[in-house]
This record gives C-alpha cells, structure tokens and sequence, in this order.
C-alpha cells in the first residue's frame, strides 16, 4: 500500500484541519494511507525537523504532501525529498523555485496545488460587497504582503 505523509503549517487552521480530514478520506478511497496531519505550528525549521524525520523512516512514505511553513523556504530540504525518491506535493503556497526543483529531479513527482487567488478575492469581494451597508467599503487584507493571496 502506498504511503503519504501529510505536513501542515497551523493546527488550529480550520482549513488546514479540513485538508487533514479531506485527505484521510480521499486516500482510504484510492487504497492510500495517510498518516495523521502533522503541524510545524508556522515554524519553517519545525517543518525541516519533521521532514528529515520522514525521510530517516524505513519505510520512508512514499510522497509528502506539504503546506509551507514560515515565511522563509528554503530549496535544500525538498531537494533531498526529491533525491530521496520521495514525491513531493505543495498545497497552497507554492515556492517560487518549484520549476528548479523539477529541472534538477527530471524523473521525481513534484506537484503543486493552488487556489486561483484572484478568483477567490472576487468572491470574498461580493460576498464582501452584499453583506455591507450602501455606500460602504470592507477591505482586509491578512498575512505576508508578498503571497499570492495578497497580491
């Protein structure tokens, strides 16, 4: 049976904690155990620590489907994953030199998954637009000014 391990940024994100839950269930569908969610708690250096702890498991999974950590992401943990012969899956944010990582590891699954942001801003803005009073504005804008959500 294939193994996934599923690393997350925030334990008590209730996205995060939905993600955890949709993955369970989807992979006891497709035969795939997923092991439980586990949470860095935003620190990058948590996620490396339970990265190099996966890749030092025999068995070592077979993917890790990760939420990025912090705001700093280095290449050099998700290289050794690849190397490693470990597929490697990004939800959400999506590093900026994920097409490096494919150049250098040709023949590894290195895969992201994102919302289109734009998208859902249009949506949150007439949701936005239909709960407020006429001629009023809301404008919130959360979390690092340089994400793809902010932009």
């Amino acid at each position: 049976m294939k193994s996934v391990a599923l690393l997350l940024d925030e334990e008590e994100n209730r996205y995060q904690q939905l993600l955890a839950r949709e993955a369970k269930t989807c992979a006891e569908r497709c035969g795939v155990a997923v092991s439980d969610a586990e949470f860095s708690g935003g620190s990058s250096w948590a996620q490396l620590e339970l990265i190099n702890a996966h890749l030092r498991r025999t068995p070592r999974p077979d993917a890790i489907l990760v939420v990025l950590s912090g705001g700093q992401w280095t290449r050099a943990p998700f290289e050794r994953v690849a190397r490693k012969g470990v597929g490697l899956a990004f939800l959400n944010r999506i590093p900026t030199w994920i097409d490096e990582l494919r150049d250098l590891f040709p023949t590894a699954f290195v895969a992201a998954v994102a919302p289109h942001q734009e998208k859902v801003g249009e949506a949150q803005g007439k949701q936005a637009l239909r709960l407020a009073r006429p001629g009023a504005f809301v404008i919130l804008v959360t979390g690092v000014s340089t994400s793809a959500a902010a932009i």
